[in-house]
């Protein structure tokens, strides 16, 4: 087990997905690589040794010393002690001796017959050509295609892994043709044969269970297990399909064969569909709930900065909870807590957290529905107000400023006093060119006039030149640190 955890070492978690599909998938490979060098040896040594095993079934004695040959080759380079997942010299050389012999033999087929290629081979194994079918152009294909893939895993993952499938397709058609009793197919590819490249291939392929095309076959999360329930389907269906349509005997076999196969897929679509669609609405619903979460300060449960920010293209926004009415006006109201580092000295941190949540209900309580509240600094408010003039804007400042002096206290070594609110009006209209940062730097300006004249009042930014000298205005801008 420790092995093949590290073999998914590279997999990491993502949230509730798991990859316990890739270990069984690496375990899997590790059986198919014993039982293809198994199956390889045995096949071997009964042809040279002259000895019949299951003749009547499997026509081991139809193989050819080459085919025999390049497939026990195959299997010791897979098997090896971690198969070929490290490239070494000798397996990369035992890959590049099977491509090139059934490259060989693909040449000796196709463009020059009158070679002695395969007799050569079945002489230095002790053996006569016409002891054996010489090896088929479908296995020598094969061999190169697995061998040639194998021999590019670290070189080019990507070639290698089309290769190998490639390298498959032959030995499946021939499984079809043994799986429907038609002799023609397998006349050029023997049953132990197809088995040996079925299983050494499905050895390779399973080695690529980290690479972008097999690793989200091979997980537990939801689209996984769609995708291999779909798989399931289609193979097993389609063999069906083709099992009943060539147990038929008549002209619209054909017909039938392709009426059938895209019914099963109509059929796979409707089965797999409703969860496709359940899948995404719960990722939609993820969606919104991590926006929601990364909106939401988690002390107040108001918006927070970067919430206030996304609503300057206010109703721009598709999520009705984070859309800002459009409105020609927008009343704008800053609010800072008077004195609050002093309720944290004295009272600490646990007073003055319980000081801003009863804060943020007062607020809540007595604004309108459409109306925004946020926590926009440590404790400091915002308050937007749409379609509201300056003057009732105003009127909600001093109802929210005097509701939170009554309502909100702190417990100053047992004795209870109240919290006030310093607080800035002003408003925005993109009509005019004041846009949403405009307003808050005015309001904001606003704000620290009303502390600089005593806090726990509202000051409108027209009125800060008219009730502030411009000396005064000018050090309130200046220094932040009035509290």
């Amino acid at each position: 087990m420790g092995r093949m955890t590290k073999l998914v070492s590279g997999f990491g978690q993502l949230g509730s997905v798991g990859f316990g599909p890739a270990l069984v998938a690496l375990k899997l490979q590790k059986l198919l690589a014993f039982l293809g060098a198994a199956g390889a040896m045995a096949l071997f040594f009964s042809i040279v040794m002259h000895i019949q095993i299951f003749s009547t079934v499997s026509r081991v004695n139809d193989m050819h010393g080459l085919t025999a040959t390049c497939l026990l080759l195959l299997a010791v380079a897979i098997m090896g002690r971690r198969g070929f997942r490290k490239a070494t010299h000798i397996r990369d050389a035992a890959f590049a001796l099977i491509a090139l012999l059934a490259s060989s033999r693909i040449c000796e087929a196709l463009l020059w017959q009158n070679l002695t290629f395969s007799s050569d081979i079945e002489s230095l194994l002790g053996l006569t050509l016409d002891q054996h079918s010489p090896m088929g152009l479908s296995t020598a294909l094969s061999l190169f295609l697995l061998s040639a893939g194998a021999f590019l895993r670290h070189r080019a993952s990507s070639v290698s892994i089309v290769m190998i499938l490639t390298g498959l397709v032959l030995p499946s058609v021939s499984a079809l043709g043994f799986s429907y009793h038609h002799r023609g197919l397998d006349g050029q590819m023997s049953l132990a044969t197809t088995v040996l490249l079925l299983t050494l291939g499905g050895a390779e392929l399973l080695l690529f269970v980290r690479s972008s095309l097999l690793r989200p076959f091979l997980t537990t999360s939801s689209w996984g297990r769609m995708a291999r329930l779909q798989m399931i389907i289609v193979i097993g269906g389609t063999w069906l399909i083709g099992f009943f349509a060539d147990r038929t005997s008549f002209d619209g076999a054909v017909e039938t064969v392709v009426a059938g196969v895209i019914w099963l897929f109509l059929v796979t679509m409707l089965i797999t569909g409703p969860m496709f669609e359940r899948v995404d609405r719960d990722r939609r619903a993820l969606e919104r709930e991590l926006t929601r979460k990364a909106n939401i300060d988690p002390l107040t449960g108001l918006w927070n900065r970067r919430a206030v920010r996304e609503m300057q293209a206010f109703g721009s926004s598709n999520d009705e909870e984070t859309r800002l009415s459009r409105a020609d006006q927008i009343g704008v109201i800053m609010a800072d807590v008077d004195m609050f580092k002093r309720i944290n000295d004295v009272a600490g941190h646990e007073e003055g957290d319980r000081v801003l949540r009863n804060i943020a209900r007062v607020l809540r309580e007595r604004v309108r529905g459409l109306d925004v509240v946020a926590r926009w600094g440590g404790e400091e408010f915002l308050i937007l107000l749409p379609d509201l003039s300056l003057e009732r804007t105003m009127e909600v400042a001093q109802v929210l400023r005097v509701a939170v002096a009554t309502y909100v206290k702190w417990s100053n070594n047992g004795d209870f006093e109240s919290v006030t609110l310093s607080i800035g009006v002003t408003s925005m209209n993109e009509k005019v060119g004041k846009s949403l940062e405009i307003a808050l730097k005015d309001a904001d300006h606003a704000l620290y006039a009303a502390k600089s004249l005593g806090r726990n009042r509202v000051m409108l930014y027209g009125d800060l030149m008219r009730k502030v000298s411009k000396d005064t205005a000018r050090d309130i801008l200046l220094n932040r640190s009035v509290h």
